[in-house]
């Protein structure tokens, strides 16, 4: 059963997509190189109804990273899948991470109530968030 993530890419779009910006040098090396090899590997996984995630880091000014995914998702596909999708939606956002991974698992119809998100989501506000 898909799940929607709201921020995330429809089942089956093999695409890239930019988060933050990357240095001019990495981002024209990334974008001649190593782009379209990741693309040609998801159209081919998207045709055989594989999924397939690929997540690049950038190293922008000291700390700071910029990302780029490039996937193409099973329409069935495993939780763990859609865990890794959802951290790469979510970046370093733990709360979007932790109230997306709740609301995916009330819509699949997964049981979570003896875990620790759901001791995290117990509170009414928690849960009108996640039932949206």
């Amino acid at each position: 059963m898909p799940v929607d993530l709201s921020d995330s890419q429809p089942d089956g779009a093999a695409e890239s997509t930019v988060d933050n910006e990357i240095p001019t040098k990495n981002k024209e090396w990334f974008d001649q190189e190593l782009a379209p090899k990741l693309l040609e590997i998801a159209k081919i996984c998207e045709d055989k109804g594989i999924s397939f995630i690929a997540t690049v880091e950038f190293r922008v000014k000291g700390r700071t990273l910029s990302r780029v995914s490039t996937q193409a998702l099973a329409q069935f596909r495993s939780m763990g899948v859609n865990f890794i999708q959802l951290c790469n939606v979510c970046g370093d956002d733990i709360d979007k991470f932790l109230t997306l991974s709740a609301r995916m698992l009330n819509e699949l119809r997964i049981d979570y109530s003896k875990t620790m998100l759901h001791k995290l989501f117990r509170s009414e506000h928690a849960s009108r968030i996640i039932h949206l």
